[in-house]
């Protein structure tokens, strides 16, 4: 087994399975807070719902991408 350095650890011991479900839980929290946010901003349920559809069917990649330009 390989010495664990700052160099090699990314790659030698990065569990694929835990950084998907970080990104995925990291996906859903800023779902929720967008939701709070247009509700804060007097938005309507229905721009929610439209929200929550259109990022419905999206691979996790494309949903990133797309709560992030919602934020900027």
């Amino acid at each position: 087994m390989p010495m664990i350095t700052q160099d090699n650890f990314n790659t030698e011991f990065a569990d694929p399975i835990e950084e998907r479900q970080i990104r995925l839980f990291a996906c859903r929290e800023m779902s929720r807070q967008i939701h709070r946010y247009i509700k804060g901003m007097r938005g309507s349920k229905q721009q929610m719902l439209r929200f929550e559809e259109s990022l419905k069917d999206l691979p996790l990649e494309e949903k990133e991408k797309a709560i992030a330009s919602t934020l900027t």
